[in-house]
């Protein structure tokens, strides 16, 4: 199993390398996130987005403080900066199929929290029907962090967690979570690639990251799923023998040196 490197070069794009404390606070909140951007138009600015998130009240809290905290952690998770092209293309991909939105928000917080990064590839270990415990994902928080986080901090996190992949589709079961499968397609497929193109990895070697493992999809299926999203110009898919070449024109604007992949 992979894990995700962000280069210092892809950090312009809005990958984050530090835990900016979202998940202490809360899940990932696709429901907010839900609100917030199906009362907003696909090019609204984050200036937008705050106003109509707070003083609109879209995202149905009950105070002010509660909507300025639940704005402040979508923004963390999401960017939700249109100059970012971690933001802009999945704002964009978000249009196609409400069934991969799930997966879709996941790939983004993956790409601004290290903690879902680092807690990703024990639960992609998991076979499906396997049991997950928050307590599981603290043992690895605290591996992976050693002497970062509290007791206190680490069961929270644990529990925040586990709702995050439960909202992804990478869990399930209310009391008892349980490994099951993410719901991928084209689009996310093809964020999940594009994640993996900004951070300089090119060809085949986009099927093995981290973001691409998140699929929850065979090699075939998410080839599949490629092709299907170059259909769409969400990409350039090629594969002729054993040589794969995917590339972006549509998005290249937004990526900076894009002859030098590996930077």
């Amino acid at each position: 199993m992979v894990d995700a490197k962000i280069p210092d070069f892809a950090l312009p794009y809005g990958f984050l390398l530090n835990p900016r404390g979202a998940l202490t606070a809360g899940t990932i909140r696709l429901k907010e996130l839900s609100l917030l951007i199906d009362s907003t138009s696909i090019e609204a600015p984050y200036e937008e987005l705050r106003r109509i998130g707070v003083e609109e009240n879209a995202l149905l809290k009950d105070t002010h403080y509660t909507r300025v905290r639940a704005f402040r952690c979508l923004r963390d998770f999401y960017a939700l900066d249109l100059q970012l092209p971690v933001y802009r293309v999945f704002r964009e991909l978000w249009e196609h199929d409400s069934a991969e939105r799930p997966l879709l928000a996941l790939l983004l917080a993956s790409a601004r929290e290290p903690i879902i990064r680092a807690t990703a590839p024990y639960i992609l270990r998991r076979r499906a029907g396997d049991r997950v415990d928050p307590a599981d994902l603290e043992e690895v928080l605290g591996a992976e962090f050693p002497g970062q986080y509290s007791e206190t901090s680490l069961r929270r996190l644990g529990q925040h967690l586990a709702s995050a992949y439960q909202q992804s589709g990478h869990l399930s079961g209310k009391v008892n979570k349980v490994r099951s499968k993410a719901t991928s397609g084209p689009a996310s497929t093809a964020y999940a690639l594009f994640l993996g193109y900004l951070c300089g990895v090119r060809g085949a070697a986009l099927f093995g990251t981290l973001w691409a493992e998140l699929l929850d999809s065979s090699r075939a299926t998410a080839q599949g799923f490629a092709a299907e999203a170059s259909r769409h110009a969400w990409l350039e898919y090629r594969h002729v023998a054993d040589v794969i070449d995917i590339t972006f024109s549509q998005y290249q604007p937004l990526i900076k040196d894009p002859e030098d992949g590996q930077h």
